[in-house]
């Protein structure tokens, strides 16, 4: 999200429904404003969103992974894994449960956990303060107009002057409605903004603890899209919006962190093509690109630049690696032992990395449970808790190329 202007979203009016209600995966997000890009091929069943900074956002399910190549059959899906198709449908049962069923309790087996579901509570609470009156008021307002405007007709002497009445009170009734909605916006984003501030700061402490150094945060920073257009995993990358960039040492070396959404244009219709985490750190490799793409379920958006990294070098049933045949030597047996490590799931959708030659760059594609910001409902731990895991593997890996690329 670099350079993207700040949109004010709230969360949505008590009783009505939320997006995520309505479909299956956000500060900085991330409100989000939603960016259509409903297609035939994914029904229409999400809605797809920018990742801005103040509000949850909601991508398109991933198309199916098709050939890469033509003449190549290349599955990008998992061995083993549900059908979109099948996934839908069972997103759509979860989702149908849990309208009806009551708001869940958990437990913080963290503190850090707590104290975010602590400022979300919180904001929740400030939120509702600041717009209890917001309805009451406008309804009054619209009220006053009419009964300006109706009883002066039932007036003979004011008959002619009824509209007079009516337009002075419709003035006084939208300024006074304006100015309410001024002050009770102005309060819901200063809520809003102590509740990003306080989450992420427990966040980012939880998620990295004391594994790296000199970690820098600016809720109002973003991440560059060269960044991540450097990568080359992606495409024809029109548009990147982040939330939460942060930059920090790892045993010496800088790194940049980020969680961004990135879209591409196809025929003047903007399709997300990425959501999640990407990890950026400098190395030592002086070789040719080499791409590595951890597969994951449907709802996954895996890579659309193999392309650019050569042949294919390997393809098993969870992974598939592009780049020269010197790619062997990167791929040692504790490279390969770390890379089983990281196993995708209904949260963790897929991992990319890309080794170019000075940076490495790690992409791990993550669903709604974690991309979205709890506003209204308690925060469920277990997306952060997987988080916190991948991200501490990560490291591990990072530990083991590192020797492999010297």
């Amino acid at each position: 999200m670099i350079g993207e202007e700040k949109k004010e979203v709230v969360p949505p009016e008590e009783g009505s429904e939320t997006k995520g209600e309505d479909s299956p995966i956000v500060e900085e997000v991330k409100e989000v404003s939603p960016v259509s890009e409903e297609t035939a091929e994914n029904d229409g069943d999400k809605e797809e969103s920018e990742f801005t900074d103040e509000h949850p956002y909601q991508p398109t399910p991933a198309p199916a992974p098709k050939e890469e190549e033509e003449g190549e059959k290349v599955s990008l899906l998992k061995e083993g894994e549900k059908s979109a198709e099948e996934l839908r449908k069972e997103m759509e049962e979860r989702e149908k449960a849990a309208k009806s069923a009551p708001a869940p309790t958990f437990t913080y087996e963290d503190e850090r956990l707590a104290h975010m579901e602590e400022a979300r509570a919180l904001f929740q609470k400030e939120y509702k303060k600041a717009n209890r009156w917001k309805t009451p008021i406008t309804i009054i307002g619209i009220g006053i107009i009419l009964v300006s405007w109706l009883v002066p007709t039932f007036i003979e002497s004011l008959k002619d002057y009824a509209w007079v009445f009516g337009l002075c009170f419709c003035v006084v009734a939208i300024a006074a409605i304006a100015v309410y909605t001024f002050f009770a916006n102005k309060a819901s984003k200063k809520a809003m903004d102590a509740y990003f501030d306080s989450f992420f700061n427990d966040y980012n402490d939880y998620t990295f603890g004391s594994r790296v150094s000199d970690l820098h945060q600016d809720i109002d920073a973003k991440l560059d899209p060269e960044v991540f257009k450097g990568a080359n995993l992606y495409k024809d990358v029109s548009r990147v919006t982040s939330r939460n960039f942060l930059t920090f040492n790892y045993k010496g070396r800088s790194v940049s962190y980020s969680e961004c959404a990135a879209q591409s244009v196809d025929n003047k219709i903007a399709r997300t093509v990425f959501i999640g985490d990407i990890l950026v750190i400098n190395n030592g490799y002086t070789g040719k690109d080499v791409a590595i793409y951890r597969k994951g379920n449907a709802r996954a958006l895996p890579p659309t630049n193999f392309k650019a990294f050569g042949d294919i070098f390997e393809d098993t049933s969870d992974m598939v690696v592009y780049g020269p045949k010197t790619a062997k030597s990167i791929l040692t047996k504790r490279v390969r032992d770390a890379l089983a490590t990281f196993v995708t799931n209904a949260t963790f959708v897929d991992f990319s990395i890309a080794i170019l030659p000075g940076k490495t760059y790690f992409l791990l594609g993550y669903e709604d449970d974690l991309m979205v910001l709890p506003m209204r409902d308690p925060m469920d731990p277990k997306p952060y808790m997987q988080h916190r895991a991948d991200l501490q593997k990560v490291f591990d890996f990072i530990d083991v190329l590192e020797e492999t690329l010297k």
